[in-house]
């Protein structure tokens, strides 16, 4: 296993340094604290895609003296405190941010501080997510004139992370014995209209798109 060495200051104080929190990574003498992200978005905060509904866990290591805290930020609100954990003293911590507290958009901050009131920090910033388009479903066919609709489904329907983005808005695609049928994009048609006959299977697409970013 690689080894590094740290140097104390030649002035007076010390330095806190950080650890990126993954199992067995070693501690880097230039690197402060660290956030990483898991579950939806996943890395270090230098390779990450963060999304609102990410795990992120900031990890400090005080090499001279102990961390005793580590506070969470947030851009909104300009500059909204999110989440403050305290601990004994020790060379240690680690604070998982409680979910819920961001949203797409925010600059996500979190900062050590040790017992010489040294402090450091690490930034991640929390990207769009993509809708989800679900599973659609068409109603019942009767006649070929008789009208049908492709909707959102209701047991698979569609979703976004990010909550601000609801409703999706949708775009259609109708298919007949699995050949896309050009020019009909609303949400209702006729199998005459899709010069579909008895007996072939009618078939519709959603595109769910929050209108930054769409999932077929």
């Amino acid at each position: 296993m690689a080894q590094h060495k740290f140097l104390k200051p030649i002035v007076g104080g010390a330095i806190g340094l950080g650890i990126l929190g993954i199992a067995g990574a070693v501690y880097a003498s230039t690197t402060g604290t660290e956030i990483t992200a898991t579950g939806t978005g996943s890395g270090t905060s230098t390779t990450a895609v963060v999304y609102a509904d990410s795990t992120l866990t900031c990890d400090a290591h005080g090499h001279d003296d102990d961390i005793i805290q580590i506070d969470w930020y947030s851009t909104t609100g300009g500059g909204t405190a999110l989440q403050t954990t305290t601990q004994v003293a020790d060379k240690d911590m680690s604070d998982v941010l409680a979910s819920g507290l961001i949203v797409k958009g925010d600059t996500v901050t979190c900062t050590s501080t040790d017992d010489v009131a040294a402090t450091l920090s690490d930034t991640v910033t929390v990207a769009n997510a993509a809708p989800d388009a679900g599973t659609p479903e068409v109603s019942a066919i009767g006649g070929v004139g008789d009208s049908i609709t492709c909707a959102d489904g209701t047991t698979a329907p569609a979703t976004d992370i990010d909550t601000a983005d609801l409703p999706l808005s949708f775009t259609y695609q109708w298919g007949v014995a699995g050949v896309i049928v050009g020019g009909v994009t609303s949400a209702t048609t006729t199998p005459a209209t899709l010069s579909a006959v008895k007996g072939q299977a009618v078939t519709c697409r959603i595109t769910a798109s929050d209108l930054s970013l769409i999932h077929i």
